[in-house]
Parts: structure tokens; C-alpha cells; sequence
């Protein structure tokens, strides 16, 4: 991975200053046996997201007996955790906890023991790797944090077949992991710590956000982020200018929206159309302003009360602000008016929307501003409430912000 240090040189931005990589770590291995899980059945096992404590799980899976046919598959955070084996056992779990959870698209049952089967495969695989020497015993040049053990694993661990064997069927200890990373900062105010996630889409730094405390990361950074579309090099130029601007500056001030809205870019000259209006893309071919919401773990606390017939809602009064503020921003940035009124007209609730942690919320704005809709992403046709007519009118007066940094 290249350095932040090396590509500020190779930028012209060096400043005097060095930043390297304090350690290194990833959310699982399976991308290096992914080849093996082909030979398994594609239709006996699901993988399951929970939001509860990974000692809940335990306890169920333990109550139950299923500690054969169901595992933790990862624990991404305090009460984010995936749930991995066999369909009806998996259900099983998920009822004990009284939970629905969520299903993910998956292949197979990553993490369970539904992958024992092919372990001894992929210890043949490891063990030849080892002897030939492709699996290093010298000591990593920057620390490497092992998601199997959830702390900093020595030359020995990281040269061991065994140590990656089990990542077949071991628990992805991705929040043990990360709080053992941060422990390898210092903590010195003068050296500030910038979290780089390298993926095709920043998944890991939304799910540890809302519980990694904020004086422990001064920035997350996205290698590649098609919501805003940063590519690779941007998101060194992001990470290194962020860097900079953390040690020009003395003090950094943190609301308290800020711990809940985590992943809102804020700036005093630029309030936030809506706290829940999180990530803006506009689309180039017809124009369409798109805004999504992402519902991580602090976000979903704020909706448990709202809970009718043990399903948790989106309330459509959200809809009703969130119609407000996206029409409201669209009129201002194009420059048509200064101070626009809005009023909706048409407003259609088509269907509750089910949240847990993860959902993700469109919100659709076209280029002439005269309407909104809402879907769940990744559905294009599930609309969940619409609004008709937006119209527009000048106010005599100064009007704030919808709402307030």
C-alpha cells in the first residue's frame, strides 16, 4: 500500500512533515482461499446480520445446541454482529434473540462450520506456501492486526498455515481488531490519526464510526467511494490533506450531532441541508440530485422508540423533512433563489420502511426540483413515499437553516 508520505513527494506536498502507516488490517482473509468455497453446496448455509452483543449470540447459539450447524461469522462492532451456518438453525438463532436480522447476498456461509469441509484443502494450499517460503517469517516493516486473534499478530502467527486455516470457519474479530490498531497510535495531538480504508466501497469506516471514539481518529478515508466517486489516488490526496490540515490547526470542536451524523460533512459556511441527508451525488445523465441515508448502530438508536407491532419504522415525518430540505438545497445551489419557501404537495406514503442497521435510505430530487421520491437502495422501482408537486416562493424575511450544525 502506497504511503501517505510518498505519494504527498510524488504530489509536490511534502511539507516537512511524515506520515506513514501506524499498522494494517483487514476485515477478513477469505479473499485469499476464495477459490475453495466453489466446490461447496451454494444453497445450505446464510449469513445473517444482528444487532446485538456477540455474548448474546453466544448464549442463544449455546441455549439452543447449534453450536454445530451455527457460529459468529464476524463482530464488525458493540451490537453489530453476522450470524453464519445453516438456514433453519441460523433462523433459530435469530428468534432466540427476537430478532428478524438481516440476510446478506452471499455465496456461501463464510466463517461457520459449514466451511470445515474445506479446510483441509486450503491447509494443503497454506502448508506449501509456508515451505516455499511465499508465507515471510521476518517481521512485517508495519504492524499487521490479525482479525482472527483481534491483536497485533507476530512474524510467527502471520508465517503459520494454521493461523490462516482458520479464517475458514474463525470469527472475523473486526472491532477487537480495529481497537487494536488505534492502540498503536500514540495518541499525540501533534500526530494525528487518519483511518484509510482501501475497498471498493468504505463499508468498514461507516460500521466503526458511530462507536470509535472521535479524539481517536482525526478523519476516515476511502481509497475508492462510488457514492462520491474517489478514486484511489484521491483518497491518498484526501487522507494526506487531511493530515495537514489536523496539524495546522489547534483544537478541532466536535457537536454533538457529529457523534450521531458521523459521516456528515459539515462546514460553518455550509450547513447541511438534513442530518439524515448524508451522502449527495448528482447524476450527469438526466440531472438527478441523489441523496442516501445509511443507518448505522448510533443512527438506529435514535429510532428504536419508533416501533410499531416489533417492527421499527422510518417515521413519515422524516420523509416530510427530508422532501423539505433536498427540494430546499436544490433550489438554493442552483442559484434560482436566495431564500426559497417550499411547500410540498401530493404526498404519497406508499409503505412502511422497515430500518435496521445497514439500511440504506435514496432520496431522489430531478433536475427541475418539482418532485421527490424515496426508495431503499439497490431498488429502483420500490418506491416508499413520493411527493407529487414542490413549489417554490421567496421569503421577505431571512430564514436560517432548516437545520441547524
Amino acid at each position: 500500500m502506497m504511503r501517505v508520505e510518498e505519494y504527498k513527494r510524488g504530489r509536490g506536498v511534502d511539507r516537512g512533515r511524515s506520515s506513514t502507516p501506524i499498522c494494517c488490517l483487514t476485515h477478513s482473509s477469505f479473499t485469499f482461499p476464495s477459490a475453495f468455497p466453489q466446490a461447496l453446496p451454494t444453497d445450505k448455509g446464510v449469513m445473517m446480520a444482528a444487532r446485538c452483543s456477540a455474548q448474546a449470540v453466544t448464549a442463544a447459539i449455546d441455549e439452543l445446541g447449534v453450536q454445530a450447524q451455527v457460529s459468529i461469522a464476524s463482530v464488525n462492532g458493540p451490537k453489530s454482529v453476522v450470524v453464519a451456518g445453516a438456514e433453519a438453525e441460523v433462523l433459530m438463532v435469530m428468534r432466540q434473540l427476537g430478532q428478524e436480522g438481516k440476510r446478506l447476498s452471499v455465496s456461501h456461509a463464510f466463517h461457520s462450520p459449514l466451511m470445515m469441509p474445506m479446510a483441509e484443502e486450503f491447509r494443503a494450499v497454506v502448508t506449501w506456501l509456508s515451505e516455499s517460503e511465499a508465507l515471510s517469517s521476518a517481521d512485517p516493516s508495519i504492524p499487521v492486526v490479525s482479525t482472527v486473534t483481534g491483536s497485533v499478530a507476530c512474524a510467527e502467527e502471520l508465517a503459520d498455515p494454521e493461523h490462516w486455516v482458520r479464517q475458514v470457519w474463525s470469527p472475523v474479530l473486526f472491532s477487537g481488531a480495529l481497537e487494536a490498531a488505534l492502540d498503536q497510535w500514540s495518541g499525540e495531538p501533534s500526530r494525528p490519526c487518519v483511518a484509510l480504508e482501501v475497498g471498493p466501497d468504505p463499508v468498514l469506516s461507516r460500521m466503526a464510526r458511530p462507536w470509535v471514539a472521535a479524539e481517536r481518529v482525526a478523519a476516515w478515508c476511502a481509497s475508492l467511494d462510488r457514492q462520491s466517486k474517489v478514486d484511489d489516488v484521491g483518497g491518498i490526496e484526501q487522507a494526506a490533506t487531511t493530515l495537514d490540515e489536523h496539524l495546522n490547526q489547534a483544537s478541532t470542536l466536535c457537536s454533538s450531532l457529529d457523534l450521531v451524523f458521523s459521516n456528515r460533512k459539515a462546514f460553518p459556511w455550509q450547513a447541511p441541508p438534513h442530518p439524515l441527508l448524508q451522502h449527495t451525488q448528482v447524476i450527469e445523465d438526466d440531472g438527478v440530485t441523489r441523496h442516501k441515508a445509511v443507518f448505522h448502530d448510533a443512527l438506529m438508536d435514535l429510532f428504536t422508540d419508533h416501533t410499531i407491532q416489533e417492527r421499527c419504522l422510518f417515521p413519515g415525518a422524516g420523509f416530510v423533512e427530508m422532501a423539505l430540505a433536498a427540494a430546499a438545497a436544490l433550489v438554493h445551489n442552483g442559484g434560482q433563489m436566495s431564500n426559497a419557501a417550499v411547500t410540498l404537495q401530493e404526498v404519497a406514503f406508499r409503505e412502511p420502511l422497515d430500518l435496521e442497521v445497514g439500511s440504506v435510505l435514496v432520496c431522489e430530487v430531478p433536475a427541475d426540483g418539482r418532485g421527490v421520491e424515496f426508495r431503499p437502495a439497490g431498488e429502483p422501482d420500490h418506491v416508499v413515499c413520493s411527493v407529487g408537486r414542490v413549489s417554490h416562493g421567496s421569503n421577505s424575511a431571512s430564514t436560517p437553516p432548516l437545520f441547524p450544525v
